[in-house]
């Protein structure tokens, strides 16, 4: 059975050969670790993963060499990671959350 075949199975709730697997991101250090490349969509066939979320490509208002602001306005440091890490957010007490505009 494919990968497709698997998860839309699931979805119909009708009975697959295996329950499908799937991942929010791998890492690229996490990809090189287990399959000897960063690429991540190679891992996923080789690591047999059914379904993986593809990140947009973001928006990102460059400030200087280290740092962006994201589409969200948090201000994130540039990390060999996934995911930068953030330094600042845009709501600076869980108080003012309300006030927030996306």
């Amino acid at each position: 059975m494919t990968s497709r075949e698997r998860v839309v199975r699931a979805l119909e709730r009708r009975e697959a050969d295996r329950v499908p697997t799937f991942e929010w991101a791998i890492d690229r250090q996490v990809c090189k670790a287990l399959t000897g490349s960063e690429d991540v969509l190679k891992a996923i066939v080789r690591l047999d993963i059914d379904g993986v979320v593809l990140r947009a490509n973001y928006s990102k208002q460059r400030l200087d060499a280290e740092h962006y602001l994201d589409e969200w306005g948090c201000r994130r440091k540039v990390s060999t990671e996934s995911i930068d890490v953030i330094v600042e957010s845009p709501i600076q007490d869980i108080r003012r959350h309300e006030e927030y505009r996306f």
